[in-house]
């Protein structure tokens, strides 16, 4: 496991939340009736639930500091169907899970499907034992559909899923081997309990061979898990990373605070000066982080009801993104404007130096202005390197990015963000923090509404609308300071060429008048380049017109993907589809950007 993690902890909302330690296990098998007189099969099921449990308690004991204190019960995902399911959630009960019911009808629909009278009154059992209850909006005459989609929302849901499966390939939407399939293909390990109890219990995951694609489930590794053993599998899920360098980043996240003003305000003033973008009050002062994502999500809250109401668990998530996306705000101009602050410092020490030609007489004192400037330069540097500005922008950033799409995928009830990295060795403290704060969010609760036509819509102009407005305004504001930088720069540098002409033809009227003059000459065609190559500089090492284009072809996708939900069949899966696009998409170029700005931290040379 490595050494603990100890992370300083803030008072009360001082600070970004923990993490809740919980494990959610999801569970499909077959029918009564496919199982036949599989007599062992509680005590297999009850084997592989309690040493998940206990794997996840010693985890949080091991890892004390990382989480929040006291550990959620693990949940048991569960579509509660006559088998497999209801055995499943006999035992977790008994073993102190929560038990997390998927239906795939509403509960009175559903209960049909139980001919048998002792299958029905366990239903019903479960049913008022279950602390979440969600029903999916499907007709008695989508059979196949709904189960489909109450196995595709049990995958969702899980950290790990348990299958009692024969091994075969799907017979029909919804089967067993279909949400395997499904989970495999998500990323989520299946832990495979065979129908003949002479078979061993296995682990299916594509963490086994990460850098191979597999899209069958007869490509997908299998491990023997007593051989794998339950306390690993549990650390590869839920534990942080092992990497020290990736812990102290979590542990500088945990410990950050709330920044009331923001004293580097020179990129703001260049955006401002361009006029690419007004100053704004934000840019100086910044409002509690908690409260002023409150009240967005209180907007998104009102707009986007009734669906929101099945929303359960919103306090880690709302904090965990008010603080990752305000301290990236933070991060950004501080960062930026150091690199701002280092052009305009360097043009200012050339000019100058140079202007000690023009006046001679205050040398002394223009060598120690210019040494100032140069020091201010340096220590500007020093600072940025030391406080991390460009690492914590970019990190803060990304979790921002992962984290705001997760209310609207949790409205769909069946759709989930990309999270769970092909390999552990590839997991960061973004990855694992994000994650969690899904975990942390859990199952929606409730009726899902059957006006799926209206979700789609809610979605598209309360999610994907404001995110294609957002890219398309900053594709414009960009496009504008990189346009007049450029444009600036160009006069500078057109104007020391008409300055060393000028030189040139004052040389042959009047050789005297233009040696007289020779230091302003010098001055001009030396200081307007240093000028202009500052202002080329900020550019490239803004790539603004990158910026620009990038956030163009966003909007472009995401304006795509609303108008295929919004002209489409209405369908949940549709739906979930399309939520889950956009989402990738803005990560692609969330990825693409933080690419493109990897390399470009402050520097000296």
């Amino acid at each position: 496991m490595g050494k603990a993690l100890t992370v300083p902890r803030a008072a009360s909302g001082d600070g970004p939340p923990e993490i809740p330690f919980c494990l959610d296990v999801g569970i499909t098998g077959h029918r009564a009736a496919a199982l036949g007189d599989s007599a062992d099969l509680r005590p297999r099921l009850y084997h592989v639930l309690l040493n998940l449990r206990d794997a996840a308690a010693r985890l949080h004991r091991t890892t004390a500091g990382v989480f929040a204190a006291v550990p959620l019960p693990p949940r048991l995902i569960c579509p509660l169907a006559e088998g497999v399911d209801q055995i499943a959630a006999d035992a977790a009960l008994d073993l102190g899970y929560e038990l997390h019911a998927i239906l795939p009808f509403r509960r009175r629909d559903y209960a049909v499907d139980f001919t048998k009278a002792a299958a029905l009154a366990t239903y019903e059992r479960l049913l008022c034992r279950a602390t979440r209850v969600l029903e999916l909006p499907c007709a008695r005459n989508q059979i196949s559909s709904a189960y489909a989609l109450a196995g595709r929302a049990t995958v969702a849901h899980c950290d790990v899923l348990v299958a009692v499966w024969d091994g075969l390939p799907a017979r029909g939407a919804g089967g067993t081997a279909e949400v395997v399939e499904h989970a495999l293909r998500r990323g989520a390990p299946v832990i495979h309990i065979p129908v003949d109890d002479t078979l061993p219990t296995m682990l299916i995951w594509s963490a086994h061979e990460p850098h191979l694609l597999q899209t069958r489930i007869d490509q997908f590794a299998a491990r023997n898990l007593d051989d794998f053993g339950f306390g690993p599998l549990i650390d590869q899920l839920l534990a942080p990373p092992h990497d020290p360098v990736e812990r102290s980043h979590l542990a500088a996240f945990q410990s950050e605070r709330q920044r009331r003003f923001k004293t580097r305000i020179e990129y703001p003033l260049l955006l401002a000066a361009a006029g690419a973008r007004r100053l704004r009050r934000t840019a100086v002062i910044v409002p509690p982080y908690t409260a002023s994502a409150g009240d967005e999500w209180r907007a998104f809250e009102h707009q986007a009801q009734p669906f929101t109401a099945i929303m359960q668990n919103t306090t880690t998530w709302l904090a965990a993104y008010a603080w990752s996306d305000r301290l990236a705000a933070h991060f950004a101009q501080s960062y930026r404007s150091g690199h701002v602050f280092n052009f305009i410092a360097g043009a200012v020490a050339v000019l100058l130096g140079l202007s000690g030609l023009l006046l001679p007489h205050a040398k002394l004192w223009l060598a120690f202005a210019e040494l100032t400037v140069i020091g201010g330069f340096v220590v500007n540097t020093r600072v940025g390197v030391v406080r991390n500005w460009h690492r914590r922008w970019l990190d803060y950033r990304q979790l921002a990015e992962r984290l705001r799409s997760m209310a609207s995928l949790t409205l769909v009830g069946i759709a989930q963000p990309d999270l769970r990295p092909a390999a552990r060795g590839a997991c960061s403290w973004v990855d694992w923090y994000a994650a969690g704060v899904w975990r942390s969010i859990g199952m929606p609760s409730g009726e899902l509404s059957g006006e799926t036509g209206k979700l789609t819509r809610s979605i598209i102009s309360d999610d994907i609308a404001p995110q294609v407005a957002y890219h398309r305004s900053n594709a414009a504001a960009i496009h504008r300071l990189d346009h007049r930088l450029q444009r600036a720069g160009s006069l500078l540098f057109i104007a020391s060429c008409l300055s060393c002409i000028a030189f040139i033809g004052a040389y042959l009227v009047d050789h005297a008048w233009t040696v007289a003059h020779a230091a302003d000459f010098v001055a001009l065609s030396a200081g307007l380049p240093a000028i202009g190559t500052a202002f080329f500089g900020i550019r490239v090492q803004g790539d603004f017109a990158g910026t620009a284009a990038r956030s163009h072809i966003t909007a472009d996708h995401l304006a795509s993907i609303a108008k295929a939900l919004s002209s489409g069949p209405v369908t949940l899966f549709r739906t979930a589809d399309g939520t889950e696009a956009a989402a990738r998409a803005m990560l692609a170029d969330l990825g693409e950007w933080r690419l493109s700005h990897q390399q470009r931290q402050l520097e000296l040379s």
